[in-house]
């Protein structure tokens, strides 16, 4: 059976074990202190799940943010079209999280869970009540206080405190300035650094592959524990989150579709066409960077994007342009916050657009790696939240195959953006 059937398999069995044996069972010697102790004891393989995904989380950000920021050399050879294509990826990037963001708080999926369960999860929880306390508090400084504040601690004075720490935006910024550092190297030292890097990242990646096969039963356990708290009345807070996710993906593949039309002058279905191919790869296998070799292929021949192009924006794009998970990632958030009633103040707001973009840079090509730079995103908004991911973990893999597919999507489409800047920085000038 293939790992996301075992996660909705495990989902299912979450739901039914909280249900029958939890602290809100229909079987009356469960009911109660019971069930509750129960739950707590078999949330012991979740709360370990959620450890090992913590764990890998520093490392693999910190080498996969210096390797898309190290092989960013090839942007000086492209003169002022490379910077543009930069700043195309960051802009989309940020809309894709708004488009997110905003989606979640005009339809608040959280709030199906209803009032009174809310405060019941609240109740439970006494760490989130004293966060939203100080939250307000927080908010009662002064924004430009905050954001001074903020901008300073982003600033990390020691680099190994802060990985010790999990400050991950600090993180973020020592990985950006390192990865800078490594550009300026001669090409041997580069090479060798280079290749030290690739060898932790590629090791990285093979410790999530390896926790991954341990969600299905990670999932079963956290699910099983937040329906014996919640009852069955939190599914309906999990399907509207699906419904507004797929809702903003579909807003942003409008949004590539009409650069598509603008800038390259391809009909929308003409596009689509085209590179089907890829985007039903993507969909299959979640992995942006295994349908990379397709993706190249099907933008030269169907689309007549020179070699040139799709060889420097594509592999660039895989790494760095992330709009669906970005996307995903807003929606989580403020999902994860208004199920356990975190208010969200414009400061807040406005970390998670800066987190989720910094950490789109850093995520790696391969399946489940949204969930990594999510519990990155949520730690720097809320922490006492973090175990909240496992709400959605058991949706995960479906959204996972849908923002793929808008991920590769976006990649084509910078394609097509590139290809105008390289056509108009070849023109001889008057």
């Amino acid at each position: 059976m293939k790992i996301h059937n075992k996660i909705l398999l495990g989902m299912g069995l979450g739901i039914l074990t909280g249900w029958l044996f939890g602290a809100h069972s229909p079987i009356e010697f469960f009911n109660g202190e019971i069930g509750q102790r129960l739950m707590l004891n078999l949330n012991l393989v979740g709360e370990i799940f959620l450890k090992l995904l913590k764990m890998v989380v520093v490392p693999l950000i910190f080498f996969s943010m210096v390797l898309g920021i190290a092989s960013m050399d090839n942007v000086a050879s492209v003169g002022k079209a490379g910077s543009r294509i930069l700043l195309y990826f960051l802009s989309t990037t940020a809309l894709a999280i708004t488009i997110g963001v905003g989606l979640a708080l005009v339809i608040e999926p959280g709030t199906y869970l209803g009032e009174q369960k809310r405060l019941e999860l609240m109740a439970d929880n006494v760490e989130i009540a004293k966060n939203v306390g100080n939250l307000a508090h927080s908010q009662s400084a002064g924004m430009l206080e905050l954001i001074r504040k903020n901008l300073l601690d982003m600033i990390p004075s020691n680099p190994v405190d802060s990985m010790a720490k999990t400050q991950i935006l600090q993180i973020i910024v020592f990985a950006l300035f390192f990865g800078m550092g490594i550009t300026t190297l001669q090409e041997k030292k580069k090479k060798t650094l280079m290749e030290i890097c690739h060898a932790i990242n590629d090791i990285m990646v093979y410790l999530v592959e390896k926790i991954i096969l341990l969600a299905p039963y990670g999932v079963f356990t956290l699910m099983a524990d937040a329906i014996s708290k919640q009852g069955l009345g939190i599914l309906n807070a999990l399907i509207a989150y699906f419904f507004t996710v797929v809702f903003g993906l579909l807003l942003q593949l409008c949004f590539y579709l009409l650069v598509v039309k603008l800038v390259g002058g391809f009909s929308p279905l003409h596009f689509l066409t085209q590179m089907r191919e890829a985007l039903i790869l993507a969909f299959s296998t979640s992995s942006s960077s295994a349908t990379l070799p397709v993706t190249m292929r099907l933008a030269e021949k169907g689309l007549g994007i020179p070699p040139k192009t799709t060889s420097f924006v594509l592999p660039l794009g895989a790494t760095i342009n992330m709009d669906g998970t970005a996307l995903y990632q807003g929606v989580a958030v403020v999902f994860i916050c208004q199920v356990y009633g975190h208010a969200l103040g414009p400061l807040e707001l406005l970390t998670i657009v800066i987190m989720a973009t910094m950490a789109s840079i850093g995520a790696a090509g391969v399946p489940g790696a949204g969930i990594l730079t999510l519990v990155m995103v949520l730690d720097s908004v809320a922490p006492v939240l973090v175990a909240g991911i496992a709400l959605i973990l058991g949706v995960d893999r479906i959204l996972d195959m849908c923002r793929t597919t808008v991920n590769v999507c976006g990649d084509c489409a910078a394609c097509i953006v590139m290809n105008l800047f390289n056509r108009e920085s070849s023109e001889p000038k008057p």
